[in-house]
Protein backbone atom coordinates (compact mmCIF):
# COMPACT_ATOMS: atom_id res chain seq x y z
CA UNK A 1 0.00 0.00 0.00
CA UNK A 2 1.53 3.35 -0.98
CA UNK A 3 1.87 6.30 1.38
CA UNK A 4 -0.94 8.39 -0.16
CA UNK A 5 -3.46 5.57 0.37
CA UNK A 6 -2.36 5.20 3.99
CA UNK A 7 -2.77 8.95 4.60
CA UNK A 8 -6.22 8.95 2.98
CA UNK A 9 -7.25 5.91 5.05
CA UNK A 10 -6.07 7.59 8.29
CA UNK A 11 -7.87 10.85 7.46
CA UNK A 12 -11.06 8.99 6.57
CA UNK A 13 -10.92 6.97 9.79
CA UNK A 14 -10.35 10.08 11.90
CA UNK A 15 -13.20 11.99 10.26
CA UNK A 16 -15.74 9.17 10.57
CA UNK A 17 -14.67 8.42 14.14
CA UNK A 18 -15.14 12.07 15.12
CA UNK A 19 -18.57 12.12 13.49
CA UNK A 20 -19.61 8.94 15.29
CA UNK A 21 -18.51 10.42 18.62
CA UNK A 22 -20.64 13.48 17.96
CA UNK A 23 -17.67 15.81 17.55
CA UNK A 24 -19.03 16.96 14.23
CA UNK A 25 -22.65 17.35 13.37
CA UNK A 26 -24.24 17.64 9.98
CA UNK A 27 -24.55 21.17 8.74
CA UNK A 28 -26.15 23.24 6.04
CA UNK A 29 -25.77 22.20 2.42
CA UNK A 30 -24.20 23.95 0.64
CA UNK A 31 -21.74 25.01 3.31
CA UNK A 32 -22.25 28.72 4.09
CA UNK A 33 -19.58 31.20 3.07
CA UNK A 34 -19.29 32.50 6.66
CA UNK A 35 -20.61 30.82 9.79
CA UNK A 36 -19.73 32.02 13.29
CA UNK A 37 -21.00 29.87 16.16
CA UNK A 38 -21.76 31.85 19.34
CA UNK A 39 -22.82 31.05 22.90
CA UNK A 40 -26.33 29.91 23.69
CA UNK A 41 -29.20 28.11 21.99
CA UNK A 42 -32.50 29.09 20.43
CA UNK A 43 -35.32 26.91 21.75
CA UNK A 44 -37.76 25.36 19.29
CA UNK A 45 -40.33 24.57 21.95
CA UNK A 46 -43.79 26.12 22.07
CA UNK A 47 -45.64 28.49 19.81
CA UNK A 48 -43.23 30.67 17.85
CA UNK A 49 -44.47 33.91 16.31
CA UNK A 50 -43.27 34.31 12.75
CA UNK A 51 -43.03 37.59 10.84
CA UNK A 52 -42.78 37.60 7.06
CA UNK A 53 -42.90 40.93 5.19
CA UNK A 54 -45.91 41.88 3.13
CA UNK A 55 -45.64 42.22 -0.64
CA UNK A 56 -43.16 39.39 -0.92
CA UNK A 57 -43.89 36.07 -2.50
CA UNK A 58 -42.63 33.96 0.37
CA UNK A 59 -45.48 31.49 0.75
CA UNK A 60 -43.01 28.72 -0.10
CA UNK A 61 -40.91 29.83 2.90
CA UNK A 62 -43.90 29.44 5.21
CA UNK A 63 -44.73 26.08 3.66
CA UNK A 64 -41.18 24.77 4.10
CA UNK A 65 -41.00 25.97 7.72
CA UNK A 66 -44.29 24.24 8.56
CA UNK A 67 -43.20 21.11 6.71
CA UNK A 68 -39.87 20.97 8.55
CA UNK A 69 -41.58 20.81 11.93
CA UNK A 70 -44.77 18.90 11.06
CA UNK A 71 -43.53 15.78 12.86
CA UNK A 72 -42.42 17.77 15.89
CA UNK A 73 -45.20 18.16 18.42
CA UNK A 74 -43.17 20.55 20.60
CA UNK A 75 -43.25 23.54 18.26
CA UNK A 76 -45.66 25.42 16.01
CA UNK A 77 -45.54 28.66 14.04
CA UNK A 78 -48.08 31.46 14.07
CA UNK A 79 -47.78 34.24 11.51
CA UNK A 80 -48.08 37.77 12.91
CA UNK A 81 -47.83 41.23 11.34
CA UNK A 82 -45.55 42.90 13.88
CA UNK A 83 -41.84 42.01 13.86
CA UNK A 84 -41.42 43.36 17.42
CA UNK A 85 -43.41 40.43 18.83
CA UNK A 86 -41.90 37.74 16.61
CA UNK A 87 -39.42 35.01 17.52
CA UNK A 88 -38.56 34.35 13.86
CA UNK A 89 -38.30 37.39 11.60
CA UNK A 90 -37.77 37.67 7.86
CA UNK A 91 -36.83 41.15 6.67
CA UNK A 92 -36.36 42.54 3.20
CA UNK A 93 -33.62 45.14 3.53
CA UNK A 94 -32.45 46.63 0.20
CA UNK A 95 -29.85 48.70 2.08
CA UNK A 96 -28.00 45.72 3.56
CA UNK A 97 -24.38 45.95 2.42
CA UNK A 98 -22.50 42.84 1.35
CA UNK A 99 -19.73 44.72 -0.50
CA UNK A 100 -17.10 43.68 2.07
CA UNK A 101 -17.50 40.08 0.95
CA UNK A 102 -16.31 40.57 -2.64
CA UNK A 103 -19.22 38.88 -4.33
CA UNK A 104 -20.99 39.89 -7.49
CA UNK A 105 -24.00 37.90 -6.26
CA UNK A 106 -24.97 40.25 -3.43
CA UNK A 107 -28.64 40.23 -4.50
CA UNK A 108 -28.77 36.57 -3.48
CA UNK A 109 -26.83 37.03 -0.25
CA UNK A 110 -28.52 36.72 3.13
CA UNK A 111 -27.71 37.19 6.80
CA UNK A 112 -29.09 34.65 9.29
CA UNK A 113 -28.71 35.61 12.96
CA UNK A 114 -29.72 33.06 15.57
CA UNK A 115 -29.66 34.36 19.14
CA UNK A 116 -31.38 33.04 22.26
CA UNK A 117 -34.37 35.39 22.04
CA UNK A 118 -34.94 35.36 18.26
CA UNK A 119 -33.95 34.34 14.75
CA UNK A 120 -33.61 37.02 12.08
CA UNK A 121 -33.13 36.43 8.36
CA UNK A 122 -32.29 39.57 6.36
CA UNK A 123 -31.71 39.95 2.64
CA UNK A 124 -31.96 42.47 -0.18
CA UNK A 125 -34.36 40.39 -2.27
CA UNK A 126 -37.14 37.87 -1.75
CA UNK A 127 -35.08 35.24 -3.54
CA UNK A 128 -32.19 35.67 -1.11
CA UNK A 129 -34.64 35.63 1.80
CA UNK A 130 -35.87 32.28 0.49
CA UNK A 131 -32.32 30.88 0.51
CA UNK A 132 -31.86 32.09 4.09
CA UNK A 133 -35.12 30.38 5.03
CA UNK A 134 -33.94 27.12 3.47
CA UNK A 135 -30.79 27.27 5.60
CA UNK A 136 -32.97 27.80 8.66
CA UNK A 137 -35.15 24.83 7.67
CA UNK A 138 -32.05 22.64 7.52
CA UNK A 139 -30.97 23.83 10.97
CA UNK A 140 -34.44 23.06 12.36
CA UNK A 141 -34.36 19.59 10.84
CA UNK A 142 -30.95 18.75 12.38
CA UNK A 143 -31.65 20.46 15.71
CA UNK A 144 -30.69 18.50 18.78
CA UNK A 145 -33.32 18.32 21.56
CA UNK A 146 -35.24 21.15 19.85
CA UNK A 147 -32.31 23.53 20.30
CA UNK A 148 -30.44 25.37 17.57
CA UNK A 149 -26.95 26.55 18.48
CA UNK A 150 -26.70 30.34 18.24
CA UNK A 151 -24.77 31.52 15.22
CA UNK A 152 -24.41 34.11 12.48
CA UNK A 153 -24.41 32.98 8.87
CA UNK A 154 -23.60 35.22 5.94
CA UNK A 155 -23.99 33.39 2.67
CA UNK A 156 -24.16 33.97 -1.06
CA UNK A 157 -23.81 31.75 -4.13
CA UNK A 158 -20.40 31.32 -5.73
CA UNK A 159 -21.95 31.53 -9.19
CA UNK A 160 -24.79 33.53 -10.67
CA UNK A 161 -26.63 30.35 -11.68
CA UNK A 162 -27.15 27.94 -8.81
CA UNK A 163 -26.57 24.23 -9.33
CA UNK A 164 -28.21 21.33 -7.58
Amino acid sequence: MNLSRIVILILFTLSTTNFAKGMKQPGIIPIPQIEEITEGNFSLIGKLNLYVPENSDLSSVIFELHKSIENNAKVSFTEIDNPDNAKIIFLLDPSIDFSDYHTANYNEAYLLDITEPRITVRARTGRALFYGAMSLVQLIEISNNNLIKCRRIIDWPDMAIRGI
